[in-house]
């Protein structure tokens, strides 16, 4: 019995030199084709469906979803805008003691008593500084009105009786605000109004 030469039955061998990597010969009559199928791109460990497999990022499959990287909090845009509210507070804070330095001011003094030859130190503003003005009064009452654009707190009215005592009362009062009074009685004494 002769060994059966190509074309005459039997199974010849496969010879992927002649054929080709992954493609095999002709197949023989009356038998099923060979089938071999070559699939490139992702695999997904076998995952995926009849339109191929699906990419690791895709909605599908086993693969890991790749979400995009969180967004950085920028401190950048919050230290500008604290910036800009420190800078407001400031200029508020100015704008409120130029209106302040530059609004009229009306203070009254007044000393009332029996005593005579009175020393009397009181305040008064310029270029923004509070200076004291001081003179004698021979007789009371005594009453003086200071207007200033340029007035600070802490202003005061001094009152020191002379030798032959008596009794004074001296008062202050800013802009028709709250009066500032003290008394004093006696040889060489004073009476003091200031907090204004």
């Amino acid at each position: 019995m002769s060994e059966p030469t190509s074309g005459q039955g039997g199974h010849p061998e496969r010879d992927e030199s002649r054929w080709g990597a992954g493609v095999g010969p002709p197949h023989a009559p009356g038998e099923p084709a060979v089938q071999e199928e070559v699939v490139t791109g992702w695999s997904d460990h076998g995952a995926g469906g009849q339109d191929g497999p699906t990419p690791p990022d895709g909605p599908t499959g086993s693969g890991h979803v790749h979400s995009p990287p969180p967004k950085r909090w920028r401190r950048w845009p919050w230290i500008v805008l604290a910036g800009l509210v420190f800078l407001g507070a400031v200029a508020g804070i100015a704008t409120a003691v130029h209106g302040e330095s530059t609004k009229q001011v009306t203070v009254r003094y007044s000393i009332t008593g029996t005593a005579r030859d009175v020393a009397v130190a009181y305040s008064t503003w310029h270029g923004g500084n509070i200076s004291t003005t001081k003179e004698t009064v021979k007789a009371l009452p005594w009453h003086l009105k200071v207007t200033t654009k340029e007035y600070r707190t802490g202003g005061s009215l001094a009152v020191t009786l002379g030798a032959s005592g008596g009794t004074v009362t001296c008062a202050a009062v800013k802009d028709d605000g709250k009066v500032h009074t003290d008394t004093a009685s006696g040889p060489s004494a004073t009476a003091y109004c200031s907090g204004f």
